[in-house]
């Protein structure tokens, strides 16, 4: 009987530690990892490149996955941050909404507005 409750601790121990291991990834991936943004800078120097674009600031966005979980205000978030960064050229790389939510009316407009008030005077 002794090993039996040996097992049964051993199983219940893996068991406790895989769910406190998957609350800590779910907790993670709602409340911290939303807040890091991912920010690259490179800076290109090519010959077959016009002096005139030297300088020029290109922003290469993608995934926000509006929707469930990512809510208006961390939205406006990544859309202040693009303000910030004043692009001369955007680029969109997909995922706008969330793939599972029904898209509302307000949700497409909310996208619109926050697209359309993005400056990008060399094209999105």
């Amino acid at each position: 009987m002794e090993s039996l409750q040996k097992k049964l601790l051993a199983v219940v121990a893996c068991l406790t530690a895989l769910a406190v291991f998957m609350a800590c990834a779910m907790y993670r991936a709602i409340y911290i990892n939303p807040e890091n943004l991912a920010v690259t800078t490179l800076a290109w120097k090519n010959k077959s490149i016009p002096a005139d674009m030297d300088d020029v600031s290109l922003i290469y966005f993608t995934d926000l996955e509006y929707g469930r979980y990512e809510t208006a205000e961390r939205a406006q978030n990544v859309f202040d941050r693009i303000h910030a960064m004043n692009p001369r050229v955007l680029v969109f790389g997909g995922d706008l909404f969330e793939a599972d939510v029904e898209i509302t009316e307000d949700m497409k407009q909310q996208m619109i507005q926050w697209l359309s008030s993005i400056q990008a005077p060399l094209g999105k």
